[in-house]
């Protein structure tokens, strides 16, 4: 009740309570006291005047004489607290009676029980007694007198009120006793407290309590003047520190920006010199040494790259810049860095993404992207044959990934040692794998930087799972679609069993696409009469492209698989589409679309099928003749709302579009091709005689992947087309 009130408040109600009791305590024991020893004393004077008159009233009931029994109790008159009197002979029976008080409500009772001793009991206030008359020893009868007791009962209430007057006097008295003496106590608490306080929230610690005892009190003082004391002289320690901690952090940086600069310059120069050495004519000893320079060489540009990160976070934490990002192409463009690595060792990397993924999120790009390659790397490194996967989920605007390899695991004793700087599973000078084994740390790091995580779940020889999630925000409501693909066909894949031909088992079947996967040649013959479109993976040789047209069958398409750096089989060139893997839903999408719509096959001598948009005739026939004599396959309209209707009827590699036409121009036409094509849009390059950067950000705002400004060289367009096909 008191806890949550002041300390001056606990100390006068407790003052006030004590005393307030002690005094009601002596007063309710007086009370009783004076009380009883009232009516003690009443008993015993009604007791002297019984046996009086009863020693009177002897002769009148031995010689039964009612008026003299009469003229001795009317003596009892003169004691005005006596209501009435009545005398018993021996036998028990009333025998005479005197009533002095009308009003009272008792009466003799006609008789009465012998008795030997006096006995008396209190009944509605009034004191009723009987006491026995002998002479010479022989009962002659008994008297019997009843009192009242009003005058008893008015004494109790005038000292109950002289008790309560005086309680509150006592509690008045105590009140301000009370508040004069807890400021002895509560006050130098209280200028504690407000001391306290006013260092808090100035956080001012050259202030200090004063001192006025050296009770208990006093010594709370004096603490709270050491402990002041102590934070300012640490405060100062630590000012001093974190100058000299600036100081350094500031030396540091702009040590890591010179080793920077000095360690990365002559890395570069020594790579790019290398890789000129790389394009001229060596014997093949010669290209061997090259390519080992060359690989030693990156290998040590990681590794400064890594340490010049890391020191990089430690000295000044991990500076993030969110961009909206498009999910399937982010995620395309991270994979496909691993398709020379996966290639060498033989792997398969596949992605699997949620359909709850929302199409686009806003994050840091660089950094994720730097998780994902420290973790891709690392799995790629340690894993043999098999694969890695890769999933990605997203809850409640977290993004979680999942990478999982099926390779050479970790023990349970070394998960905490993986994410220390500079540590890895094996330490040893024999371990079989390179690194700094800053990768993880570095990652972890980020991870949290972005309100996530970095986890691990792995065991010796049972291959890994690390999974790390991020605070992400979606932008929009579209989502990732579940079916990937749109094809009314059967789609036959010849795949050994591996980590990708799940994933073609799994893409095909969120696409709801009749589909047959076989894993040996045998399977590929009994199926390939009824499939419409064939993937076919390189590991089976050119042995299925052999039984294709030998079969004589026409299909939709045949989609070879391989690795990158391969080249494909020249004898059926014109009969197959090349897919490099790694494959990703996004690029493999693209490619099914593109080759299965209904447009003229590139021949081969065609290097792309270009789609030209122009108003101006002259300018049409001018760079439509520059691109055929090229070697290019070329439609063209004069308008924007054909160009939207010729990029719904056939795929293009490429669209060059004017800016300023009549119906609709180049910008808006952009726009709605984007919005209906989507990930399926070819690269749009913008023609304009505009050359103000104004200009060429307007066209790139509305979605052009690049620009040429009128007039256009041959030079000019020949070299822009090639960098996008």
């Amino acid at each position: 009740m008191l806890s949550n009130t002041s300390i001056k408040t606990k100390i006068t109600s407790i003052i006030l309570l004590i005393s307030t009791a002690s005094i009601l305590l002596v007063l309710s024991i007086f009370l009783y006291i004076n009380h009883h020893d009232e009516q003690q004393s009443m008993i015993n004077n009604i007791t002297v005047l019984a046996k009086l008159i009863g020693n009177r009233s002897s002769a009148a009931l031995t010689f039964n004489d009612q008026a003299l029994a009469t003229d001795n109790l009317s003596s009892l008159e003169s004691h005005p607290s006596i209501n009435l009197a009545c005398l018993y002979g021996p036998n028990g029976k009333l025998f005479a009676k005197y009533i002095i008080a009308e009003s009272t409500s008792k009466a003799c009772p006609p008789s009465v029980a012998p008795s030997s001793t006096t006995q008396f009991s209190i009944d509605s206030n009034q004191l009723l007694l009987e006491d026995p008359i002998f002479v010479d020893d022989e009962y002659r009868g008994s008297i019997y007198i009843c009192t009242s007791l009003e005058q008893v009962q008015e004494n109790l209430t005038r000292y109950l009120l002289i008790a309560l007057l005086l309680a509150i006097g006592v509690g008045i008295m105590a009140l301000l006793f009370a508040s004069r003496m807890q400021n002895i106590i509560s006050n130098p608490i209280i200028n504690l407290t407000n001391l306290a306080k006013k260092v808090s929230a100035q956080r001012d610690y050259h202030y200090r309590a004063d001192k006025f005892g050296e009770d208990e009190v006093g010594e709370l003082v004096e603490s709270f003047n050491h402990m002041l004391t102590t934070i300012e002289k640490q405060n100062a320690e630590l000012v001093e520190t974190t100058e000299n901690a600036n100081q350094a952090n500031a030396i540091k940086s702009q040590f890591l920006a010179n080793m920077s600069h000095e360690l990365r310059t002559p890395i570069n120069g020594v790579l790019g010199m290398i890789s000129l050495l790389l394009s001229t004519k060596q014997t093949q000893e010669q290209k061997e040494y090259t390519n080992l320079a060359n690989q030693s060489g990156n290998v040590l540009l990681d590794t400064v790259n890594q340490i010049l990160d890391l020191a990089s976070i430690e000295s000044v934490g991990v500076s993030l810049k969110s961009e909206i990002v498009d999910m399937p192409a982010y995620i395309d463009d991270i994979v496909q860095l691993f398709s020379s690595q996966l290639a060498i060792r033989n792997l398969d990397l596949v992605t699997y993404i949620d359909p709850q993924v929302p199409r686009q999120l806003e994050f840091d790009p660089v950094r994720v992207r730097q998780v994902f390659i420290n973790l891709i790397a690392n799995a790629i490194k340690f894993t043999k044959e098999g694969g890695v996967s890769i999933n990605i989920e997203y809850q409640s605007d977290e993004l979680n990934v999942y990478v999982e390899d099926t390779g050479i695991g970790i023990p349970e004793e070394a998960h905490s040692r993986v994410f220390e700087s500079f540590q890895q599973v094996d330490n040893s000078s024999t371990r079989p794998f390179g690194g700094t084994g800053l990768g993880l740390p570095i990652s972890s790091q980020i991870c949290r930087a972005m309100g996530g995580d970095l986890k691990l779940k792995s065991s010796s020889q049972a291959g890994s799972i690390f999974w790390f999630n991020i605070k992400t925000k979606k932008i929009g409501e579209e989502v990732i679609p579940s079916r990937l693909m749109e094809y009314t066909g059967k789609v036959l894949v010849l795949i050994k069993l591996s980590p990708l031909s799940k994933w073609f088992e799994d893409y095909l079947k969120r696409s709801n696409v009749f589909h047959q996967i076989v894993h040996n040649l045998e399977g590929f013959d009994k199926e390939l009469n009824t499939a419409n479109l064939l993937i076919v993976d390189d590991s089976f040789g050119e042995k299925p492209l052999e039984k294709i047209v030998e079969s004589n069958k026409t299909l939709d398409r045949i989609i070879w698989l391989t690795n990158v750096g391969e080249d494909s089989p020249n004898k059926y060139h014109s009969i197959i589409e090349t897919k490099y893997k790694p494959i990703t839903v996004k690029s493999f999408s693209e490619n099914i679309v593109r080759v299965t719509r209904d447009k003229p096959l590139k021949t081969d001598q065609s290097k792309g099928y270009i789609l030209l948009v122009d108003d101006n005739a002259i300018n049409r026939k001018a760079i439509k003749s520059q691109l055929q004599n090229a070697g290019y396959l070329v439609d063209s309209v004069d308008n924007g709302l054909k160009a939207i209707h010729a990029c719904r009827e056939q795929s293009y590699d490429l669209v060059l579009m004017d800016v300023q036409m009549p119906e609709l121009d180049g910008l808006e036409a952009t726009r709605i091709i984007k919005k209906e094509l989507q990930d399926t849009t070819p690269p749009i390059i913008g023609i304009s005689a505009h050359v103000l950067e104004e200009h060429v950000q307007k066209a790139r705002n509305a979605g052009m992947n690049d620009y040429l400004c009128k007039p256009i060289s041959e030079s000019d367009l020949l070299s822009k087309v090639k960098e996008y096909l």
